[in-house]
């Protein structure tokens, strides 16, 4: 008898299971969970960017987190390279980390932040910078320090930085310190 009695169980739990439903949804929130959870993770890595059969720039990076569903990308230890059509460095510079927006293809960096422009022969220090990219905007955190040097030794700080690119402009909203002379007067 008490063999008869597990496959009659067996059966009869196949019989009313079918009947039954569970909904996970509400107790896992699996949408807000995937949204946290990298789709790539890529461990010591290099992204070169080629514009008219060109190396334009060149991203390194020790951790790189790509997010599908938010649309961007999360990079840790940093370092940045923009070159010129003949392959000479334009801009380099490093930062603890950034997010890359890809709907948009702005920035937000931070940690230690070091950007060197040949051009300008000067280094901008800050520990956040935001590039907005349709802009040509470098925006610093209202009230974030952020230092200009110039090889000259001359330099400029304070807080509330704005950096129009195409403009070739640099302003601060406060706190202003420093000595700049240019050297094209």
């Amino acid at each position: 008898m008490r063999n008869l009695l597990l496959p009659l169980f067996v059966i009869s739990l196949f019989l009313f299971l079918p009947g039954c439903s569970l909904d996970y949804s509400d107790s896992f929130m699996a949408d807000e969970i995937e949204e946290d959870i990298p789709d790539t993770i890529l461990a010591e890595f290099v992204h070169v960017a080629v514009r008219s059969d060109v190396e334009a720039f060149r991203i390194e990076a020790d951790r790189g987190e790509n997010y599908d569903t938010k649309k961007e990308s999360r990079f840790f230890g940093v370092s940045f390279q923009e070159l010129d059509r003949d392959g000479e460095i334009l801009t380099r510079g490093s930062c603890d980390r950034a997010v890359l927006y890809l709907d948009s293809d702005n920035i937000d960096l931070w940690g230690n932040l070091s950007f060197y422009s040949s051009k300008e022969a000067a280094t901008i220090l800050a520990e956040h910078l935001f590039w907005n990219d349709a802009e040509g905007r470098l925006l610093g955190d209202r009230d974030g320090w952020v230092v200009i040097e110039k090889d000259s030794g001359t330099y400029l700080e304070g807080v509330g930085f704005l950096a129009e690119v195409r403009k070739n402009r640099v302003e601060f909203q406060s706190r202003v310190n420093g000595a700049w002379v240019d050297e094209n007067e």
